[in-house]
């Protein structure tokens, strides 16, 4: 995905926002898949390889399996909503179980930075 301007002079990917809704059964099986979704639409939106391969993706796991399991008893007729907000400065996630509890409210990332730190960076400690 290119950031080139509109025609109104706005590079396409900073005016880029997706939502998604999602509905699975309550169960563990889904979750694989929604997390493929979701990371999926992360991606394209510039996002740190780290935080969309790892970060994102435990997060949403463990929102989903704590829905699932905990919130709806891994009663398989109910049903868990996952509510996916992104646009290039955050990424919003919702997980509501059948209960109406909401599991994990936001998970914010951070644009992939303009300069990647150096190997001793990111290794030096305090």
């Amino acid at each position: 995905m290119s950031s080139r301007p509109d025609r109104g002079g706005t590079p396409l990917l900073d005016s880029l926002h997706v939502a998604l809704e999602l509905e699975i059964p309550s169960d563990v099986r889904y979750i694989e898949r929604v997390v493929e979704v979701v990371t999926h639409q992360v991606s394209r939106l510039a996002y740190h390889p780290r935080q969309v391969t790892l970060n994102l993706p435990v997060a949403l796991t463990e929102a989903l399996s704590n829905a699932i399991l905990r919130g709806n008893a891994d009663v398989t007729q109910r049903c868990v909503r996952i509510h996916c907000d992104v646009n290039r400065e955050r990424v919003i996630l919702e997980v509501v179980d059948d209960e109406k509890y909401l599991i994990s409210a936001r998970s914010l990332l951070v644009p992939n930075p303009k300069v990647e730190p150096s190997k001793s960076e990111k290794y030096e400690r305090p």
